[in-house]
């Protein structure tokens, strides 16, 4: 009686989900869209302000290639001749 009594409330609680989900994900599915077309629309127009032939440099950029190149304390370099 007892695993009758899991097996309904599972799938009571399955289809109760399933028919949230269903109704909900439209408005979820929508608002990301809206959210997402803003940022665009926000990033193509701060192109669109810039004049032409302005130049623009991010630090940021740089310092990211900089650190790749870097070897911090990694010593000195030392050039060994073969001996044969």
């Amino acid at each position: 009686m007892k695993l009758l009594q899991y097996v309904i409330i599972f799938v009571v609680i399955f289809y109760g989900l399933r028919l949230l989900f269903r109704l909900l994900l439209p408005f979820l599915v929508q608002y990301l869209f809206k959210k997402t077309h803003k940022n665009m629309r926000e990033q193509f127009r701060t192109h669109e302000e810039k004049e032409e032939g302005e130049v623009t440099i991010r630090d940021g950029a740089n310092k990211k290639r900089d650190n790749k190149n870097d070897k911090g304390d990694a010593g000195e370099y030392v050039d060994f001749e073969e001996v044969e």
